[in-house]
């Protein structure tokens, strides 16, 4: 049986990954985030494995040379969009990191405390654009992130489970279309223990004034509608937005002194 994970960055892949990982027999092959066709192609050339599990991101699943109906079952994890932004923007930090800028991580820091410290004091999306220009780059909009998971649905009718569900423990759909009893006590291991923040959702009231949910819910209006979360025209009034998951979480990535 090949089993396929596919999702967005930081709508629960990994997570997911784990749990069905942990849940299949110890000899099954995985293939974690192959990006190539070929890569991902590589499970179906697999022998002495009853079972093969692949994670694979949307967005190389989106290459004609990959052949999704090769998989026997396929499972596309969503999230809510705004807490996926969030997710997003603070797992961000990881590339300062990576790009080894240290100067640029202490500035993107500072501009994370300012926001903490007073949520309304500057927009999500000012912060997200401030954070990808100490980076070099421009942030990206939400036209091509919102039509994937619609797209994958339409083309391939994947089993559709939503992050706020699983994380929750909501397991009894995915349990049955599985067709195994699943682990609930997940430990994604050391190595991507990086990705692992709240476990949890609903704290994007906390980061999003009432500017940031008019271009939410423009950008992801076919997300929302057709995965089924509500739009928000009005943020909240009084904002909190925990240390522990913001300031504390980013200090993970900081850039190692050479």
């Amino acid at each position: 049986m090949h089993y396929l994970v596919a999702g967005q960055g930081k709508s629960g892949t990994t997570a997911l990954f784990a749990c069905l990982q942990q849940s299949l027999p110890s000899d099954t092959y995985t293939s974690f985030e192959p990006r190539r066709p070929e890569q991902i192609a590589t499970v179906f050339e697999v022998t002495g494995a009853a079972n093969t599990l692949s994670k694979v991101k949307l967005q190389y699943l989106d290459d004609p040379m990959v052949d999704v109906s090769r998989f026997d079952k396929t499972v596309l994890i969503v999230r809510d969009p705004r807490d996926m932004l969030v997710s997003r923007l603070l797992y961000g930090f990881y590339e300062y990191q990576q790009l080894d800028l240290p100067q640029e991580y202490e500035q993107a820091c500072e501009l994370l405390r300012a926001k903490v410290d007073d949520p309304d004091s500057v927009g999500f999306y000012d912060l997200l654009v401030a954070l990808d220009h100490l980076k070099g780059r421009s942030p990206a909009t939400g036209a091509k992130a919102q039509r994937r998971p619609i797209e994958f649905v339409r083309r391939h009718s994947p089993f559709v489970v939503k992050y706020e569900d699983f994380v929750d423990g909501n397991l009894e759909t995915l349990q049955a279309w599985s067709g195994m009893r699943l682990v609930r006590d997940i430990d994604v291991g050391d190595r991507l223990r990086r990705v692992e923040r709240s476990k949890s959702h609903g704290e994007w009231p906390e980061w999003f004034t009432d500017d940031d949910l008019r271009r939410v819910n423009t950008e992801w209006e076919q997300y929302m509608e057709f995965f089924g979360y509500e739009p928000v025209t009005v943020s909240k009034a009084s904002k909190r937005i925990p240390p522990e998951t913001s300031t504390r979480y980013v200090q993970r990535f900081r850039p190692v002194a050479s």
